[in-house]
C-alpha cells in the first residue's frame, strides 16, 4: 500500500515528511492498476483530471497516449519530480500534460472532466468534511456523461498488524535503498497507520548506510455503507463496482472496492 498524505495531521507536518522520500516513490511504486486507468481514459477521452498524482505516474503514461491530463498534487517535493520528468517528455506529450499544485479537497480549475481518478489516496482523508470535499469538488469538475474512480482499500481487507521489506533497489545515481514497511489497522477507531523506513547506501547488502528515512502516516478506514453514505450525500451515483484493477466483481474477499460513480442527474 503506498500511502501519500494525509491532511488531517497537520498538511505541513505531513508534507514535509513525504517531501523527504519523494526521490525514492517511484522506486516503490505499485503499478498493478495502470492499464485499468489507461483503458479508462483510452474510452473517456480528454481531458482527463489526476487527484494526488504524485510524480506522474498515471498522469504521464495518460498523457503519452494522446490525451489531455491535468496532474493536481500538494507536495512541492513531488511536483518538482512531476515538473522535471515533464521536461524530458516529447514536446508533444508535454502539451498534453498540465501540472497544477493543489490540495485534492479543495480545487476550482475551472474546468469539467470526462474522466476524474484518486489512486490510492482517498483513504488519507481523515474527516468526513475531507471526504465530503474532495467528492464535492469532484462532482462540481465532472462532464456530463463524465465518470469518477474511487479506488479504496475494504475494511475486511485490512490485516490488523502487517509488515514487509523491499529491495535493495538501484537508483539512477548508483545508490541502493531498502524499504520496510509496518501497517497497523484499529477496525474499532477506524484508523489506519503506516510506518515506513528507508535506508540508503552505496552497496547492495547496505552494510555502509548512508541516511535513514522514517515516516509515519495515517489513513481512515470506511465500511461499505459509510462510503455509500458519503458518495450519495455527494450527489455521486456508483454505476460499476469492482473487487481488483481485472474487473472481478467485489466480494468480501476483495482486496480492494474500486467504485466507477457519476454525477446524479
Amino acid at each position: 500500500m503506498a500511502m501519500k498524505r494525509s491532511s488531517s495531521m497537520g498538511e505541513e507536518g505531513v508534507e514535509d515528511e513525504y517531501d523527504q522520500i519523494a526521490e525514492f516513490y517511484d522506486l516503490f511504486a505499485e503499478n498493478h492498476d495502470l492499464t485499468f486507468y489507461l483503458e479508462l481514459a483510452r474510452r473517456q477521452g480528454s481531458p482527463i483530471l489526476d487527484l494526488g498524482a504524485g510524480t506522474g505516474r498515471i498522469a504521464i503514461p495518460i498523457a503519452s497516449e494522446g490525451m489531455m491530463v491535468t496532474a493536481l498534487e500538494r507536495s512541492r517535493a513531488m511536483l518538482g519530480i512531476l515538473r522535471a520528468r515533464r521536461n524530458e517528455l516529447p514536446q508533444a506529450v508535454r502539451r498534453m500534460l498540465r501540472v497544477v499544485h493543489g490540495d485534492m479537497t479543495s480545487f476550482d480549475l475551472g474546468e469539467r472532466f470526462s474522466l476524474i481518478i484518486v489512486p490510492d489516496s482517498f483513504v488519507h482523508l481523515m474527516t468526513r468534511d475531507e471526504q465530503l470535499s474532495l467528492l464535492g469538488c469532484v462532482r462540481e469538475h465532472l462532464a456530463p456523461h463524465g465518470i469518477f474512480v474511487l479506488d479504496l482499500f475494504p475494511a475486511g481487507a485490512m490485516p490488523g498488524h502487517f509488515q514487509w521489506e523491499d529491495g535493495p533497489i538501484r537508483t539512477p545515481d548508483d545508490l541502493y535503498v531498502r524499504r520496510r514497511g509496518e501497517m497497523l489497522a484499529d477496525i474499532d477507531s477506524g484508523t489506519l497507520t503506516l510506518r515506513l523506513e528507508y535506508r540508503v547506501g552505496q552497496t547492495p547488502h547496505l552494510r555502509d548506510v548512508t541516511r535513514t528515512i522514517r515516516v509515519t502516516s495515517r489513513g481512515t478506514i470506511l465500511s461499505d455503507d459509510e462510503v455509500d453514505r458519503l458518495t450519495q450525500q455527494a450527489g455521486l451515483k456508483t454505476v460499476a463496482e469492482y473487487g481488483w484493477f481485472d474487473l472481478r466483481p467485489y466480494d468480501d474477499d476483495s482486496g480492494r472496492r474500486i467504485l466507477v460513480l457519476c454525477g446524479q442527474p
